[in-house]
């Protein structure tokens, strides 16, 4: 066996580049992202209404409830609840209610300490 010392055939260099995420589409992404958090948030926060001292929020129906206001059932996706007295109203309804009881309660016996 006979072995011959020479050079290596020329060989081209291959240049790899790594592909990813470039710093700026990262920072596009994470702003993105923080508008989606902000926008859900409004939509909720618009959901949260208070109207004669009543606190009201969005909420699914569950079983056969009527409307405290019209006394008429709900249909899929218009119930709204008040966080102070419980009372279940439609979204057209809500303006309509009476004012809340509970929210006055609240500021009477707050006064009333107050005195």
């Amino acid at each position: 066996m006979s072995l011959k010392w020479g050079r290596l055939p020329e060989v081209p260099l291959i240049t790899v580049r790594l592909t990813g995420p470039k710093h700026g589409e990262e920072k596009e992404k994470e702003k993105d992202k923080i508008k989606e958090k902000e926008k859900d948030s409004k939509e909720k926060e618009k959901d949260k209404k208070t109207l004669n001292g009543h606190t009201f929020s969005s909420i699914p129906v569950v079983g056969p409830i009527n409307c405290s206001q019209c006394m008429k059932p709900f249909t899929n996706r218009d119930a709204y609840t008040c966080a102070n007295c419980s009372a279940f109203v439609h979204k057209g309804c809500r303006e309509s209610l009476a004012s809340c009881a509970k929210v006055k309660m609240k500021v009477r016996h707050s006064g009333e300490k107050m005195a």
